[in-house]
């Protein structure tokens, strides 16, 4: 979950950012939401887990790009944040995933008629227009709404990954989120910290200025809760508390699994945050009707995804795989100078190492796809699935086995590598 906006805010801003600290009196407590970052997991192990454990990866509505797509290769669940601004051509909006436009062939294809649309919230933008020459499965993903389109089409190119959006997710877990939040309403700081509304029309807009917010709840309702169109919106630093609760109560295991992306982990590991989650918990655990079935120690373990790069059209399954290799024998090779005491052999992999390092550099040049930027309007997306007509993506099988800490150190390494090479040529 990351970069939002109520007028735009600042362009990749992270949506659970803008909540100011709490100060909440409350009586000692043993009851713990914990917050730990997990770099040491892979996506085979997470999938692993989802048989007695919570594994759900957020992220936003529209043209998915290549760490989640391996993601959701390995079926794991998935909640689409319908809650962005949209079209993206303004500062704070979601140049990430673009939910105006569909991605495929390494091309934007507009579902707007105009460049100058007014900004709506993502759930409220309609299709204006279907690209032209686009394959018939694509085209009959296609509802009312670009969120019909990319939720359909994620299901369509990913048949074992079950997914919905924030707005499904939130109606089905509506009696629990709405005891929540009439809990955490009892307070002034939480109704403080409420500063957004959205018409029927999809625009969003702060609140009336000195305007009661618990009024204003009482007259307008939840977004999302009381109505599906209108309503003030619920603060986006919520989703951490009730990802946390819905999913501890549905699985009935005290770890939670919540995949993420690199704001939500620097936000994740931020002392204010934990400790608003730890006081926000204590009511909950205190009012709840719900309370008993909830752990005492609520350990929510956010893992990093946005390495898990090693993904690239499937014409480029070749190269990847031969770059892969190359890197295997690499580390082999350094693991062995390290060890070895014999001066010819240190020699040999020395001269094996620059041999290595050339055939490296020389893949590299080929696959700039691994290192286009989540912003371009012309990288790979999920609808290059050859479900939906595209030529195909290919996952590298080393995407399963390592963890999220290895994936990081891999491409960060190769990614400076191809700077330099590029640079310099």
């Amino acid at each position: 979950m990351s970069a939002n906006q109520e007028a735009p805010q600042p362009s990749g801003a992270n949506p659970l950012m803008h909540f100011e600290g709490q100060s909440y009196e409350q009586p000692p407590s043993n009851h713990a939401f914990e917050v730990t970052v997990d770099e040491d997991i892979s996506l085979d192990e997470l999938a692993e887990k989802t048989a007695q454990a919570s594994v759900l990866r957020s992220a936003h509505v529209g043209n998915q790009y290549s760490s989640n797509v391996a993601v959701f290769e390995h079926g794991l669940p998935t909640v689409l944040y319908d809650r962005t601004i949209a079209p993206s051509n303004g500062p704070g909006t979601d140049r990430n995933y673009r939910p105006e436009v569909l991605m495929q062939a390494r091309d934007s294809h507009p579902l707007l008629e105009r460049e100058a649309h007014p900004y709506r919230m993502a759930t409220h933008l309609e299709i204006e227009q279907m690209p032209e020459n686009l394959d018939e499965r694509v085209r009959q993903q296609a509802g009312k709404y670009a969120v019909d389109l990319h939720l359909n089409s994620l299901r369509e190119g990913f048949p074992r990954t079950p997914s919905e959006t924030h707005s499904q997710y939130l109606r089905r877990h509506q009696a629990v989120t709405a005891e929540m939040l009439d809990i955490l309403g009892e307070d002034d700081d939480f109704l403080n910290s409420l500063n957004r509304q959205v018409s029927p029309q999809g625009t969003v807009s702060k609140l009336p200025e000195h305007a009661d917010p618990a009024r204003c709840v009482e007259n307008i309702g939840w977004f999302g809760i009381d109505s599906p169109e209108s309503g003030v919106v619920i603060p986006n630093q919520f989703n951490v508390l009730q990802y946390g609760v819905v999913e501890a109560l549905e699985t009935q295991a005290a770890d939670v699994y919540h995949l993420s992306g690199p704001d939500m982990i620097k936000y994740a590991q931020q002392q204010e945050l934990q400790d608003t989650l730890q006081q926000f918990y204590a009511r909950i655990k205190q009012q709840a009707s719900f309370a008993d079935l909830l752990p005492e120690t609520l350990r929510f373990h956010v893992v990093p995804t946005a390495h898990f790069k090693f993904v690239v059209p499937g014409s480029r399954q070749p190269e990847l795989d031969e770059l892969m290799q190359v890197c295997a024998w690499m580390e082999h090779s350094r693991q062995r100078l390290q060890q070895t005491r014999d001066s010819q052999e240190k020699t040999e992999l020395k001269s094996d190492l620059e041999h290595m390092h050339q055939q490296r550099d020389r893949l590299l040049e080929n696959l700039s796809e691994l290192f286009t930027d989540v912003t371009d309007q012309n990288r790979l997306s999920h609808y290059d699935s050859t479900a939906l007509g595209g030529e195909g993506v290919y996952i590298h099988p080393d995407m399963g086995s390592m963890s999220a800490r290895q994936a990081a150190q891999l491409y960060k390494e190769l990614h400076k590598r191809y700077k330099k090479i590029t640079k310099d040529s």
